[in-house]
């Protein structure tokens, strides 16, 4: 159970699997062999909850999911849920799907155990077989509710276009990206030394403070009368944005995060605070750039031979964008250079839209001059 049961971890195997077809046949799964036994290419649509997950063990087993399309009864829920996903209003687990849907939902003793972290191969085998049939009937129900919904919203071609992203997905997170070992550790080293000389500047100016404790800092910024006398960081509205309580500051300390930080910026500051506030936020993104990325990217390259694993999620943000874990999609420009090519003589190649949602938008609406600066090729954004 590594990592929820992902395929990619070696130490994972199948304690016990379940598959149907439309024509009533079953499948018990004790091993991949079984796995790859089933005559997937004669199904049009693999229908399955967080398809990702079995797409990935499918790969595992050896079997060509390229021309598989799967059905995901989750990514279906998020779509029908539209910008309700995101938030606690709108889940899109099995179990949630289902009670909104007026399905039967009990997931049973094997479902919670499963949920709570106990690995399957611990369980009694009658309980995981019971759970594992009771989920793919549930799913089946659910798939047959979900694509009448589907058809009655209009949403075919949306769902259509994230079932056929889920098995790239599927792939990405199989075969992870390569690292660079040694531009890796000159990233890093040079982070630290970055974050050392901020931190002996920093310390020259405030003394002997701790520069992580948020307590020590405000009252440095805000309260000392030998610190740097800062204004309040205020709101929209004009009210102090403060943290909890301290000693110094019964009545809440002043903020100093991101925010605060970049209220004050705005205002007229004398060279001190202003020289403080510009080495509290390199300070900020350096020891992030540090404990995000290039620490994990040193793990991986110690443990994962080079190569760095990544999640990436269907069925989370509200805006319906992937996420990412790490946060691999915006990336800062200086670490880009970690990552190389698998094989000597390969390439990476760069893609990007340019002006997608403009033109989008453009093309929707049939705007005249839209379509007219797309076809002249104008640099809107230079004339916005």
């Amino acid at each position: 159970n590594k990592e929820y049961g992902h395929a990619r971890q070696e130490e994972n195997h199948i304690v016990y699997g379940y598959a149907r077809d439309y024509k009533g046949r079953e499948w018990s799964i004790s091993t991949l062999l079984d796995l790859r036994e089933i005559p997937w290419q004669e199904f049009k649509l693999i229908v399955a909850h967080n398809a990702k997950f079995e797409f990935q063990w499918l790969q595992r087993a050896g079997v060509d999911t390229h021309r598989l399309l799967p059905f995901c009864t989750q990514i279906a829920e998020y779509v029908i849920g539209g910008n309700r996903t995101g938030s606690k209003l709108w889940p899109v687990s099995l179990d949630s799907s289902c009670k909104r849907r007026g399905l039967p939902s009990k997931e049973g003793i094997a479902g919670r155990l499963i949920r709570s972290g106990v690995c399957p191969s611990t369980i009694p085998l009658w309980l995981v077989r019971k759970y594992c049939r009771r989920d793919v009937r549930v799913t089946e129900r659910l798939f047959r509710t979900q694509v009448k919904v589907i058809r009655e919203l209009g949403l075919e071609k949306v769902l259509m276009l994230r079932l056929l992203f889920c098995p790239v997905v599927a792939d990405l997170e199989m075969r992870g990206m390569f690292l660079d070992a040694k531009i890796v550790k000159e990233q890093d080293d040079a982070l630290a030394a970055e974050e050392l000389s901020l931190v002996k500047e920093m310390e020259a100016m405030a003394g002997d403070i701790n520069l992580r404790s948020w307590q020590q800092k405000s009252w440095f910024m805000y309260g000392d009368p030998d610190g740097l006398k800062m204004p309040h960081p205020q709101d929209k509205y004009g009210n102090s944005v403060l943290m909890s309580a301290t000693a110094e500051f019964p009545e809440g300390a002043p903020s100093t995060n991101k925010n605060a930080v970049q209220y004050l910026a705005t205002l007229k500051l004398n060279k001190r605070q202003r020289r403080w506030l510009e080495l509290q936020t390199r300070f900020q993104k350096v020891t992030k750039l540090r404990s995000s990325y290039t620490k994990k990217f040193l793990q991986a390259v110690k443990e994962n031979e080079c190569v760095l694993f990544g999640g990436l999620n269907q069925t989370v943000t509200k805006t319906h964008r992937l996420s990412s874990s790490p946060n691999l999609q915006n990336i800062a420009r200086i670490l880009k250079r970690c990552f190389s090519t698998r094989l000597p003589g390969w390439k990476i190649a760069n893609a990007d839209y340019a002006q997608l949602e403009f033109r989008t938008a453009g093309v929707l609406a049939q705007d005249r001059q839209v379509l007219e600066d797309i076809r002249n090729e104008a640099d809107v954004h230079s004339f916005t």
